[in-house]
């Protein structure tokens, strides 16, 4: 996508679309990285009462925060003001790494391997579960049976709650928080 007018006077480092809430049927909103600032502006031609309108300048950014199970929002913190973004339309992980690169943002929680390449199983896992959950609740209604059923449901069930737990764990550790270094809170 070529770079907006608004940001012609500098290099955008990412541009992309999303939808201002979970409310909005259609993408209203677009999100320019420069290396001097995150701006936001409602797209020309829609219609939206929620639209985000915003310019943050980078320096300016204390914390990035990254919420959420599926419905994901980032969270952009200055000493004055929290942005949240929601990211149902966005390339998360190139809008974050985008603004990581031109801020001296850190986190220094441990990752596993999947999430450095920005592979995240928190969707995947959820609609897996959802999916054997209701499959294994499905055979003991039917003539497959109930133990088999049973097996099911519970596999369902238990990847469903290894993937709230390990998301839990993460956000308690600090692993969705980029912070200045020495400014806020010690994961």
């Amino acid at each position: 996508m070529p770079p907006s007018n608004h940001a012609a006077d500098t290099e955008v480092q990412f541009s992309g679309r999303t939808r201002s809430s979970d409310d909005v049927s259609t993408v209203d909103t677009e999100l320019v990285v420069t290396r001097d600032c995150v701006r936001a502006r409602p797209l020309e031609g829609v219609d939206s009462d929620s639209a985000l309108d915003f310019s943050i300048s980078l320096a300016e950014v204390t914390a990035l925060r990254c919420e959420g199970l599926l419905c994901r929002t980032v969270s952009l913190e200055t000493e004055s003001e929290e942005v949240r973004i929601p990211t149902d339309e966005l390339d998360e992980l190139a809008f974050r790494n985008a603004v990581l690169a031109a801020t001296d943002l850190e986190n220094s929680c441990t990752r596993l391997g999947l999430g450095q390449y920005g592979i995240c199983l928190c969707g995947p896992g959820t609609y897996a579960g959802c999916l054997l959950t209701v499959g294994g609740l499905g055979m003991i209604l039917s003539v497959i049976g109930a133990t088999l059923g049973a097996v099911v449901g519970g596999a369902g069930v238990a990847l469903l709650a290894v993937i709230f737990l390990a998301r839990s764990i993460s956000k308690w550790r600090g692993a969705n928080v980029w912070e200045r270094p020495g400014a806020g809170t010690a994961a």
